[in-house]
């Protein structure tokens, strides 16, 4: 099974389904925070007004805060920083954290690929 194939199975195309991209979007951030050097990518790839929910914007906006200080990004970091600026209980307080978390088991490629479908969507709508 290619990237593609893999992808494909965790959600319509973006912007098809919110409930799917929402899920994507949860997917990507979860991966993040268990393998922070993969936030390089997702920056790249990503703004933050890619996110469709506000609460998936306030942890990518936190995870750009703790990179920008020089800090590690991890559940700690993350929930500190949305603690300090008062959005933790936007996102649903530590368990909404955790549950970025449950069942990440997305391989690096299909993570390669949504931020692909990301950056050409954006790159067709700027058009």
């Amino acid at each position: 099974m290619d990237a593609q194939d893999a992808f494909d199975q965790w959600h319509a195309p973006i912007g098809e389904s919110e409930t799917e991209t929402s899920t994507l979007e949860r997917a990507l951030l979860g991966k993040v925070l268990c393998n922070p050097w993969l936030f390089r990518e997702l920056s790249a790839a990503m703004r933050c007004e890619d996110f469709t929910k506000q609460a998936h914007r306030d942890v990518f906006l936190a995870m750009e805060a703790i990179r920008d200080r020089g800090a590690e990004i991890g559940f700690v970091t993350v929930k500190a920083t949305l603690d300090a600026a008062d959005y933790l209980d936007d996102v649903g307080g530590a368990e909404g954290l955790a549950r970025l978390i449950e069942g990440v088991q997305m391989r690096e490629a299909v993570f390669r690929h949504a931020l692909q479908q990301y950056a050409q969507k954006r790159a067709s709508l700027a058009n």
